[in-house]
């Protein structure tokens, strides 16, 4: 029995990577960089001296600072040389990330009054020279939903401030899915337009 279950998931991994063509690649790509005020932004390694730097700040839950670092890891990966890091000071960050209740995210940032009160997490960037990103802000709403839920909003909302503006209802296990998701990790299609974005 277990034989039969090791064959079946290599052959599941098979078809996952099979139908992972350039293609797909390349059309998943465009769906979600492109088609928006802020196609093909993302940040530049040349351009800073310094890589990202997270700063946190609102109700910095346990479980969400533990997954904060788990996403950074995975996305360390994909975007190498660039980095990100978490600092703790206020005055040197490229990137905010409040964690907490909207009408508390409002008062550090008015872009949050344009957006629909039902989203539970947001994600801005704010461009400049050559289509680079030079800083952004993200929410993670905390009032309500479960933990899954905020550990997947975290880190879609956290990837989109790199440049992946768009949402899209092709694929589910996507952390760029639009319609519900818990899903806590990035598809194969995830990582390759990922990797894409920031290796040329």
């Amino acid at each position: 029995m277990k034989n039969i279950i090791t064959i079946l998931l290599l052959l599941s991994n098979i078809g996952v990577f099979g139908q992972l063509n350039e293609s797909v690649v390349n059309s998943y790509y465009d769906t979600i960089v492109h088609y928006t005020e802020f196609s093909q932004y993302r940040w530049e390694k040349d351009y800073y001296e310094e890589n990202i730097k997270i700063y946190v700040t609102g109700d910095k839950e346990d479980y969400l600072m533990e997954e904060l670092n788990v996403i950074l890891d995975d996305l360390n990966e994909l975007i190498y040389p660039l980095t990100i890091t978490i600092t703790d000071d206020s005055l040197d960050n490229n990137m905010l990330l409040f964690i907490g209740e909207r009408k508390d995210f409002r008062k550090i940032c008015k872009e949050v009054d344009k957006i629909d009160s039902k989203i539970r997490g947001y994600g801005i960037t704010y461009g400049g020279w050559r289509n680079s990103i030079m800083k952004s802000k993200c929410f993670v709403e905390t009032k309500g939903g479960n933990q899954k839920f905020k550990k997947h909003t975290l880190r879609e909302e956290i990837t989109q401030c790199l440049g992946f503006p768009n949402d899209t209802h092709q694929y589910e296990n996507s952390i760029f899915y639009q319609g519900y998701s818990i899903t806590n990790e990035f598809s194969e299609l995830d990582k390759a337009i990922i990797r894409k974005h920031y290796s040329n």
